[in-house]
């Protein structure tokens, strides 16, 4: 019996594992940080896009709010901040129209105050509502004509401009181009201070 079994070797022996090289671990953190990224930006632009939905609902809302206080009151709220504006950051915006046709005064979901203020740099985010009551130094060197009228706008939409995005103007029709603070007695262009706006004619 001797020699009929052949004794029990061993396979090729395994080396023992060295786990990750420095380069797979970099690999994976590389992997792990543009993963992250991605899901960043897309987590972002959910909430600049929730925001802006939120803005344009305010707006509509404010606009028909201000379309049934002039249905009642022949005109759209006069309402002053040192000249003809007013603007969601401050307190009391759109004042007159509370509490009968808002509860509260619509405030931007973010509804900061610009530092330095400037007309056509977007550098905050907040509502805005203009009556030019004084046609002779408003409508007429605005374009607007002869006429008293509102601007109601949202100055910064987060996530951009939405295809039917609203513009206040006063001018001739496209292609021609009106520059910030307009041409006298020619153009206005409100869409160079707000991203979402719209005129209301008196």
């Amino acid at each position: 019996m001797r020699g009929f079994f052949k004794p029990l070797t061993s396979g090729p022996r395994l080396r023992p594992s060295a786990g990750f090289t420095l380069l797979e671990l970099m690999t994976v953190v590389v992997i792990l940080a543009i993963v992250s990224a991605f899901i960043r930006v897309g987590v972002n632009l959910l909430i600049y896009k929730a925001r802006d939905a939120r803005r344009l609902a305010d707006f509509d809302m404010m606009r028909d709010a201000l379309i049934n206080y002039r249905a009642e009151h022949n005109t759209y709220p006069q309402e002053m901040n040192g000249g003809m504006y007013v603007v969601s950051y401050q307190s009391g915006f759109l004042h007159d129209l509370i509490p009968a046709y808002l509860g509260s005064s619509p405030k931007d979901p973010i509804n900061d105050a610009p530092n330095p203020f400037d007309w056509f740099t977007k550098n905050a985010h907040y509502y805005g509502y203009y009556y030019y009551g004084t046609p002779a130094i408003q409508g007429v060197p605005y374009g607007c004509g002869n006429v008293t009228f509102a601007v109601l706008g949202v100055r910064w939409l987060e996530s951009g401009m939405p295809s039917n995005a609203q513009n206040a103007y006063c001018g001739p029709p496209q292609p021609f181009v009106c520059p910030p603070w307009g041409i006298a007695n020619v153009c206005r262009d409100w869409s160079l201070e707000y991203d979402y706006s719209t005129l209301l004619a008196d």
